[in-house]
């Protein structure tokens, strides 16, 4: 982009072969598509309906339930066979809904190429197709606009653009058509440039074609979307085989009793084909997507949003992680802490306002500002930097507001962001003057003069050498600092002068940032587990070295290193470099993302941070990424979570949740393995003793399908611990025990006993193997009350269908059984736990 946004537009539309006046020939636009294509982003991987119900019918546990049901068929049970088909049915339209959402986003994004555009073609003003667009084609845009494809700024008229899903800013931006000196680290730094996706909010420009289709940002941002849709979510697949494992050994079992039970004929092929209808009768759709709700849902509580549940798996493979200084190490906040003026040093208590040149020095960090600072409420936006000074000045009575007020702004001079510099210029009480804040090297560049207890004199090489001291004093300190200098002028300059030439120095601000809270042994807690912690940072070598050296990640300045000295090394020597580094200062998205790929070629698993556009490339080449701060709503999709602050933090809750969700995700298997193989024993023993069938179908369906989906869903999200296998398997004997025992107790209202019993020893399982506070009505509460609530439902259908009739020894049988269950289970709890 530097080659478009670098140069003035005469260059641009020149190197383009285009004419602001004329545009394209219409001859030379079909050339131009068929060189670089059509203006069209294509989203690659976006099926059909029927492509995505094939996709969902490949799925391993659907195809069990597929073979499960045909054999049904078989052997004549086409009642049997016509429910397991409806439930089956049922799985694949809940799972294809989201699909389809999700298809449908994608859709609505297709809906980006179609929008109409005025262009200037041989001479003459056309409306056409965003599509049509070419590389070079002249744009006119006007209030409501929308911008189709990504353009170089030709002239402009107080236009101001929306462009929150691009950079994820989310203010108008002013934009006009002059050149940026130097690189950019961001695209929201892009003043002379509109990118696809925006839209004009006030006045009028014209512009120049640059990038279409997929090669514009947008079109990027949308392809690593599309991909990360299809490569990085794993986490489904993994339960589901999971669960088919255990559907498997279910079978087996089922298969094994039916091998052994003793008898013939239809009826005992009957109990094991109902057997088998049990076991796949189980809504693994709704327990896993309900889990993730309930995932997502807690963590949103600790300001972690998922975007991709595979997170927890993909979590446990990372062995380097590239993280960012502030919000991690330090907090996303500074602190005016130091000043350097008329020779000396200043502790912010030293200060006096009335001092001119401390006040000199305070008007300027307020007046090139652009930030906004609520006092009653603590409400903030903008730069760091600029809060930080806003923050002080308020403490010394000191106010923007009247500050501005005071000194009308009259222009903003563009970021020259290799320098760092920024300046504006205002209308004072004696004439204008230009405000300049910026690095020590960038504002010392163009100054020649300096204010010295408020007497301008000129600049030499002695007071250079003494600013560079103290600000070397200042980095040896881990202080960030800052540079301000002015002009004043006695008339109204233009922007066309050279307003940053002989400019006056008049000192230094050091700002401190805090650190994170045990950041020391966060970074310790990486490296214990064979994670290697690495830091980007904007700060100077000096700054960033001090920093490690605090933390505990480096002891050696060799292990740091900026982006210039990388840029100037050979292959051979850049392997060598990277190897020992542990702090990379100041580098481009480039060097950034050459670095990460070198990792990636050495086999290792690597998790970054994301905020902007200008992070697309390291997110896109990461295999864990975590978006946060200001990234766009679009942005957020490339990743796998999304943080407010402190990406690292979340980093580590993300992997004790995973080492959570296996343990869950088994105990919700122990759970449904507990209750089938009851139901399996039951149904046995039942046939055994009198040769028929105990449970119907819609008892069963009760009891899997209802039932059992909010309790296993109750022991996953409050259980416990992880339940141990031995103690599992006497649960389960205990409760097949008590099952076979209903029916011979009750023989009259056997199907009814059984479901009460089995039934109301589920209930008891989740609420004793789980953790729950009743003080509010949270989820795990709520999960207890649906199950209730369908057992009691469940029980009265089955009692009508069986014409029970109600007794107190009906009640105190049923009653007594689940209470020596309540007290078995307990006691294998207390037994576990011990």
């Amino acid at each position: 982009m530097q080659e478009y946004y670098g140069r003035n537009w005469i260059e641009v539309v020149g190197s383009l072969g285009s004419n602001i006046d004329k545009g394209l020939l219409e001859y030379d636009c079909t050339l131009r598509r068929e060189k670089y294509g059509d203006n069209i982003i294509n989203l690659g991987k976006t099926d059909g309906k029927w492509a995505i119900a094939k996709g969902l019918l490949k799925k391993k546990y659907i195809y069990a339930s597929i073979l499960i049901g045909l054999f049904f068929l078989l052997k004549g049970l086409n009642i049997l066979a016509l429910i397991n088909f409806l439930l089956l049915v049922f799985d694949i339209a809940f799972k294809s809904h989201y699909e389809f959402k999700r298809k449908n986003d994608l859709d609505i994004l297709q809906n980006l190429n179609k929008s109409k555009v005025i262009v200037l073609r041989e001479g003459i003003e056309r409306l056409i197709e965003a599509d049509e667009i070419v590389k070079g084609d002249i744009v006119l845009l006007k209030k409501n606009s929308f911008v189709s494809a990504d353009l170089r700024l030709v002239k402009s008229n107080g236009l101001k653009v929306e462009e929150r899903s691009i950079t994820g800013e989310d203010f108008i931006k002013e934009k006009y058509e002059s050149k940026i000196h130097g690189q950019v680290s961001s695209l929201g730094e892009m003043n002379n440039m509109l990118f696809r996706g925006s839209f004009v909010k006030e006045g009028t420009a014209m512009g120049i074609v640059v990038q279409t289709g997929n090669d514009t940002e947008l079109g990027k941002l949308l392809d690593i979307i599309n991909e990360n849709s299809y490569n990085k979510h794993t986490m489904e697949k993994k339960i589901e085989d999971i669960i088919l494992k255990a559907m498997l050994c279910l079978i087996l079992v089922e298969l094994i009793i039916y091998l052994v039970l003793p008898g013939s004929g239809f009826n005992k092929q009957e109990i094991f084909m109902y057997g088998l209808f049990s076991i796949v009768n189980v809504c693994i759709p709704i327990i896993i997507f309900s889990y993730s709700k309930i995932i997502k849902k807690r963590l949103l509580k600790e300001d972690i949003d998922i975007i991709n549940f595979s997170s927890f798996n993909l979590v446990n493979d990372v062995k380097v992680i590239f993280i960012n200084k502030f919000g991690n190490i330090t907090k996303n906040e500074l602190y005016f802490d130091k000043m350097y003026t008329n020779e000396k040093i200043f502790n912010n208590r030293e200060i006096d306002i009335k001092d001119i040149n401390i006040r000199r020095i305070l008007d300027i960090s307020l007046l090139a500002n652009d930030s906004k600072y609520n006092n009653d409420n603590n409400w903030t936006k903008g730069d760091m930097y600029e809060i930080a000074y806003v923050k002080y000045c308020t403490e010394q009575r000191m106010f923007k507001a009247v500050i501005d007020g005071e000194n009308k702004r009259k222009f903003e001079i563009s970021k020259d962001t290799n320098k760092n510099v920024i300046t504006t210029v205002n209308k004072c009480d004696k004439g204008y003057r230009a405000n300049t804040r910026g690095t020590i090297d960038g504002v010392l560049e163009f100054c020649t003069h300096i204010l010295v207890d408020g007497i301008e004199r000129e600049l030499n090489s002695q007071d250079i050498e003494k600013i560079k001291l103290a600000d070397l004093c200042f980095s040896r300190k881990s202080l960030l600092t800052e540079a301000f200098a002015y002009r004043s002028f006695s008339y109204q300059p233009s922007k066309s002068e050279n307003i940053e030439s002989n400019l006056v120095f008049v000192g230094l601000v050091a700002l401190e940032s805090l650190f994170v809270e045990d950041v020391s042994e966060d970074i310790e807690k990486l490296m214990d587990n064979g994670i290697l912690p690495l830091i980007f940072t904007d700060d100077n070598k000096i700054v960033a070295e001090m920093l490690g050296r605090k933390i505990g990640l480096i002891a050696s300045s060799k292990e740091v290193i900026s982006g210039v000295e990388l840029d100037s090394l050979s292959e051979t020597e850049l392997y060598k470099v990277i190897s020992r580094t542990r702090i990379f200062c100041r580098l481009t998205p480039e060097l950034k993302t050459k670095v990460i790929s070198i990792f990636n070629d050495d086999g290792f698993k690597v998790a970054v941070e994301g905020e902007t556009l200008g992070d697309l490339s390291i997110v896109k080449s990461a295999h864990f990424s975590i978006l946060k701060g200001k990234a766009s709503t679009l942005l957020k999709r490339c990743g796998e979570l999304y943080v407010k602050e402190n990406g690292l933090k979340a980093f580590f809750k993300i992997s004790e949740e995973g080492i959570g969700l296996d343990k869950s995700i088994k105990n919700g298997i122990k759970v449904y393995s507990t209750l089938l193989v009851a139901e399996i024993v039951t149904l046995n023993w039942y046939y055994a003793l009198v040769d028929l069938r105990l449970f119907e179908l819609y008892t069963l369906m009760f009891m899997n399908f209802f039932l059992l989906t909010p309790v296993v869903l109750l022991v996953m999200n409050s259980g416990r611990k992880e339940l141990n296998k031995k103690k599992a398997f006497i649960r389960g004997s205990l409760f097949s025990l008590l099952s076979v025992l209903s029916i011979g107790l009750l023989s009259e209202f056997n199907e009814f006993a059984a479901y009460m019993i089995i039934g109301g020893m589920l209930v008891s399982y989740g609420m004793v193997n789980s953790k729950l506070s009743f003080r509010t009505f949270n989820t795990g509460v709520k999960l207890l009350l649906i199950t209730i609530i369908i057992y009691i439902l469940g029980g009265v259908l089955i009692g009508f269908m069986n014409s029970v009739i109600y007794s107190k020894n009906l009640a105190i049988i049923i009653g007594g059984l689940i209470l020596i269950y309540l007290i078995g289970d307990l006691i294998i709890t207390k037994w576990q736990d011990s």
